[in-house]
């Protein structure tokens, strides 16, 4: 293979463009396009800078006569992408801006049911704001809030469409790449379990103003207030759990480890399926109990019990993929 085909190669195999390539190269598409059709060659130091790009080695783009030995057996034994430690570097980067999209995204959706909910106390209680006008000004904030949710998903899916390769195959970490990201996650460690802590508690303390209001057997309106303290407490939970959470999992994703095996990728594939339909059913659930005769101070235990029951069916997920 000539460096042109090496090129078009390696860059095809990340699922890159030439703008794409170009833009990590720091250099023009044309540049591009032109090393790809070898009506020009890239100098010395670009030769360097697409071996520690794409983790290969500069005898390897430079032989024209087939592979070098270190690749011909690392082919053979390993069909493992190579991962190069600048790769590696952009894609935790770009891991950090996602999870803080998919933090917020989440937070917005469990936030959004609070205005209905507490326009609707309201118009109850000051007889001032009718049912109708809390009722429809209530689902368009919330219809607002889940589309700015939608949007903030979408924009770190798109971040993240680059790396998609990742996803596809088993990768492997170029030399001294690993150490690299061995070295960020012990630095991320604190960090981790801090949000990890926090978020859980958060989540099961937000149910305490609304039992404590229950036991005091406050007015309806404290209960109905007590309800938007519960969703506000969890909301910051599930925001502090998402965003160390898929940090962390872009650590695991690129050493291989914990979700990320084999075995562990497939299970998280299903369980998200599973995951998009039993969230969803859970919210209307405790929506519906809690506007019903069963009242907000008994719906709140809806989710420490939908947490412990989904923590159940990725179990069975996981022993099943096993097998």
């Amino acid at each position: 293979m000539t460096l042109a085909d090496k090129i078009i190669d390696l860059r095809k195999k990340r699922g890159w463009s030439q703008e794409e390539l170009a833009e990590r190269m720091g250099v023009s598409r044309q540049a591009v396009s032109k090393w790809e059709s070898a009506s020009s060659l890239p100098d010395l130091g670009r030769i360097v800078q697409l071996s520690e790009l794409f983790g290969v080695s500069t005898d390897y783009l430079l032989k024209e006569e087939g592979k070098s030995s270190e690749e011909e057996s690392s082919s053979d034994a390993d069909p493992a992408l190579r991962i190069s430690a600048a790769e590696a570097e952009d894609f935790l980067h770009c891991s950090r801006k996602r999870a803080a999209l998919f933090a917020a995204g989440s937070a917005l959706c469990v936030l959004s049911p609070v205005p209905l909910i507490l326009l609707g106390g309201a118009s109850e209680r000051s007889g001032v704001l009718s049912e109708n006008m809390a009722g429809g000004v209530g689902v368009i904030v919330l219809l607002l809030l889940i589309a700015l949710a939608v949007a903030l998903f979408l924009i770190g899916g798109v971040r993240m469409e680059q790396y998609r390769y990742l996803e596809e195959g088993e990768i492997q970490l170029a030399f001294g790449a690993s150490d690299t990201v061995l070295e960020k996650r012990d630095q991320f460690r604190k960090t981790y379990l801090t949000g990890l802590i926090s978020g859980v508690s958060l989540c099961i303390l937000g149910v305490v103003p609304l039992m404590g209001a229950a036991a005091l057997e406050a007015g309806e309106w404290a209960l109905i207030l007590c309800v938007g303290i519960l969703l506000a407490m969890v909301a910051l939970g599930v925001l502090l759990l998402v965003w160390v959470c898929m940090i962390q999992e872009s650590f695991d994703k690129l050493l291989q480890l914990g979700e990320y095996t084999p075995v562990q990728r497939r299970t998280e594939k299903k369980a998200e399926i599973v995951g998009g339909i039993y969230w969803p059913v859970v919210t209307a659930v405790f929506l519906a109990a809690g506007f019903s005769r069963l009242g907000w101070s008994r719906s709140g235990l809806i989710w420490p019990i939908a947490g412990v029951l989904f923590a159940a069916i990725r179990a069975v997920i996981r022993l099943r993929e096993q097998k």
